[in-house]
């Protein structure tokens, strides 16, 4: 681990300590599956970057919604260890997939078509043999979802952020803070996502988007603000959610293009080779 690395990771374990600390405060949680109450602490996990990301250039963060089965557990640990023991090619791994695809797609600066990529597991394995991924990957909701159920828990992702009590104190965007991105890639987790609207005008702040830069689809599923934060200017893109489509076939494919590779290399790469 580099000295920066050291250093963020301390922080983000200074800011998970402050909200579990506020969360163990919360009444209990029951969760269907099992109809047990349990403490709101216990069902936390801590989310954010991998080795390589604050040496990258851009900076890529992945917002999603919620975390999986991963209750009590540091992800930046458990991720890799779920990583290196899976093919991540099968149909049961498309987000990875699509983030490895995205990643590769932006360290070739845009020049490299779609169809040109390497599978998705062949280029996790070159990750791992530099040690180095470089993206973070955070959720909205601190809470995981370990129900056997496929759909997201939109009852517990507004339970957290009622219990993170963002009027008070944004810690989602103290989180963003820490890890400073260049760049954010969202999963349209506003559309039909159950989150509450006056919990979801709070995750983001409206004026952090100082203007939508363009629009990436014809359809307009993907598009690209400029998102304003401690005087950085951050490219935001928002797609649709990675985990929706899945690749394994040739419909996937060219679905996973034209949804998400090549609005990404648009949105960042002027002669970006998209189509090809």
């Amino acid at each position: 681990m580099t000295d920066i690395e050291s250093e963020k990771k301390q922080q983000l374990l200074n800011w998970y300590k402050d909200l579990k600390t506020l969360v163990s405060t919360k009444k209990r949680i029951l969760l269907p599956d099992d109809g047990v109450e349990y403490k709101a602490g216990d069902l936390l996990n801590l989310d954010g970057f991998y080795p390589g990301y604050f040496s990258s250039n851009p900076k890529v963060l992945f917002f999603d919604k919620e975390s999986r089965d991963v209750a009590g557990q540091d992800r930046m640990e458990t991720d890799l260890e779920y990583l290196k023991s899976n093919d991540i090619n099968g149909m049961w791994y498309p987000k990875w997939q699509k983030i490895f695809y995205i990643i590769y797609g932006i360290g070739k600066k845009g020049t490299m078509p779609f169809k040109d990529i390497p599978v998705a597991d062949e280029i996790k394995n070159k990750c791992f043999k530099e040690n180095c991924f470089p993206f973070a990957f955070i959720n909205i909701s601190k809470y995981s979802n370990d129900s056997i159920r496929l759909k997201s828990d939109a009852i517990l992702i507004n339970r957290f952020l009622e219990d993170a009590e963002l009027d008070k104190r944004n810690i989602l965007m103290e989180q963003i803070s820490i890890l400073d991105p260049d760049v954010i890639i969202t999963y349209n987790f506003w559309d039909d996502s159950g989150i509450e609207s006056d919990k979801r005008a709070l995750i983001l702040p409206k004026n952090c988007f100082s203007k939508r830069i363009k629009e990436l689809s014809s359809d307009g599923i993907s598009d690209v603000y400029d998102f304003k934060y401690n005087g950085k200017s951050i490219r935001f893109i928002a797609l649709k959610r990675l985990t929706t489509l899945r690749f394994g076939d040739d419909m996937g494919c060219e679905l996973d293009q034209k949804y998400f590779y090549d609005p990404v290399m648009k949105a960042l790469f002027s002669e970006a080779k998209i189509n090809a």
